[in-house]
């Protein structure tokens, strides 16, 4: 059991280094590896407080970049729509799901690719709707964080901006989740040597996320868009081939 914690503490440090610079991706990663040791339905109660852990590490980085703007509208919607989501995840069945999700976000990072210029107005419907869609899909399926990008990143953000407001929307929806959890008895799932594992692998998160950040301080505004693009591929093309 001490190899499979050390296992799992390195795939933890590896994924907040990746998801800190991309403002995604800590359960993405983490889910595809985990998938071939543990059942998903285990992989997501035991994801859930260690992406919530770093979402954290996110706000306490680049606490003075948060857009409270986009947070507010985006995030009460998500935390809701949360709720109902993670109440059902016992019955989520998303392979369908999350091909066609696959396909949507390659489709949407060739579009950043192709046309750099492109932007969208931060509309409150807009923020709304993707706010709606994206907490739902973190409650059943453990995903959000691709569907969020895509709304963020057609802001154009500053990349501190980016990171913060990412941060603290999915601090909002993480929060939310962890308490329905919590109060439905989901914990249990996890026994009491991965409960103790957490411990380890959120104090990992953190340390992967000064990692990221530092990384992030030298990448040019210019390229971080691209750069985040380029993750929104490789997840799409992730939930395309392997939607499980």
């Amino acid at each position: 059991m001490l190899i499979f914690i050390v296992l799992i503490s390195i795939l933890t440090g590896f994924a907040s280094i990746i998801a800190f610079m991309s403002g995604f991706g800590l359960s993405t990663i983490m889910t595809s590896f985990l998938v071939f040791v543990l059942p998903v339905s285990t992989i997501i109660i035991l994801v859930a407080p260690i992406h919530c852990a770093h979402s954290l590490w996110k706000v306490v980085l680049y606490r003075s970049y948060v857009n409270w703007h986009i947070t507010l509208i985006f995030g009460i919607p998500a935390m809701a729509a949360s709720y109902f989501g993670a109440s059902l995840v016992h019955y989520a069945y998303h392979d369908y799901f999350s091909r066609a999700l696959g396909i949507f976000l390659m489709g949407y990072a060739l579009i950043l690719w192709l046309r750099p210029s492109f932007r969208l107005d931060p509309s409150c419907t807009l923020l709304i709707i993707v706010g709606i869609i994206t907490g739902f899909s973190a409650g059943i399926f453990g995903i959000r964080g691709a569907i969020r990008a895509v709304a963020l990143s057609a802001y154009d953000l500053k990349k501190e901006v980016y990171i913060a407001t990412t941060g603290m929307i999915s601090l909002f929806v993480d929060a939310i989740r962890m308490t329905t959890y919590w109060l439905s008895g989901s914990l249990e799932l996890l026994d009491m040597q991965l409960r103790i594992g957490l411990m380890i692998f959120i104090l990992i998160s953190f340390v992967g996320a000064l990692i990221g950040r530092l990384i992030v301080d030298h990448i040019p505004q210019r390229i971080f868009r691209p750069i985040v693009a380029g993750f929104i591929f490789v997840v799409g093309l992730k939930l395309l081939m392997w939607p499980t």
